[in-house]
């Protein structure tokens, strides 16, 4: 299914400024949809999981965090009979973010219990980004397990779906928290392109292209449409750094 099509993962998007490059405003989100589609592209939709052909390659689109800006962009996409993937991190449901280097200075809010729930009705494909955002490679196996079941039930529990697919956060996995994802119950987890450590080049593990509010004309061709070796090692780079942004993360109040 997944496995077929080109995987990007996007972030915040908000009008507002917020420091650093996940963010992309909504207009410019939209631009990018359009321009894709410019290059041949359609986007995947769940209804044409079971077999049916577009005549296109296909683009997933998937976010990570669960921020509440996402909202309406979400609401479009499926308005558009674009099916996203939304990956929460648990913790922070309904409340502030305390992991990015800016967090103190410019919070962002993430999607509340409600929220969720109107998202699943429109379609939406939730799953988990693990309980505080913190990295599985640096958490006991016993702390990652639990990560796994808490957030997969909270989940389950708040959109009254199965959650079948997770996405590491950063990235960052290993065989045996592969092995521990499958044994938890997920079909399959999501990491990022510009990672190849141990155990993300792995069958269960779906890497993504991750798309930046730096990306230009240019570098979205090269990841999208040619792909740049240049933009692999781009967003490898971009991953290698977010190790800063792992010592903020799961500072859950």
């Amino acid at each position: 299914m997944f496995e077929r099509n080109l995987i990007t993962a996007f972030h915040q998007t908000s009008e507002r400024f917020y420091p650093g490059i996940n963010n992309i405003k909504p207009g410019y989100f939209f631009d990018i949809i359009d321009l894709c589609r410019e290059w041949g592209f359609d986007f995947w939709n769940r209804d044409l999981a079971d077999g049916e052909k577009t005549g296109c390659q296909t683009i997933t689109i998937t976010f990570d965090d669960g921020y509440a800006d996402n909202f309406e962009i979400l609401i479009r996409l499926c308005e558009q009979r674009i099916t996203p993937l939304l990956f929460v991190p648990t913790g922070y449901i309904g409340r502030k973010n305390s992991w990015e280097y800016s967090s103190s200075l410019f919070p962002a809010h993430h999607l509340d219990e409600s929220q969720l729930r109107q998202l699943t009705d429109k379609g939406v494909i939730i799953g988990s980004h693990g309980v505080s955002h913190r990295s599985f490679t640096s958490m006991s196996r016993d702390r990652v397990v639990q990560e796994l079941t808490d957030s997969r039930k909270r989940l389950e529990d708040i959109t009254g779906t199965e959650i079948e697919y997770l996405s590491f956060p950063f990235g960052r996995s290993s065989r045996v928290i592969n092995k521990q994802t499958q044994n938890c119950g997920y079909r399959f987890a999501f990491g990022l392109d510009g990672d190849r450590r141990e155990g993300i080049n792995d069958d269960f593990v779906i890497p993504r292209t991750a798309i930046y509010g730096l990306d230009d004309y240019f570098s979205l061709h090269g990841k999208i449409v040619s792909g740049s070796k240049m933009e692999r090692f781009k967003n490898r780079t971009i991953n290698d750094l977010a190790a800063g942004t792992i010592i903020f993360s799961g500072r859950l109040n």
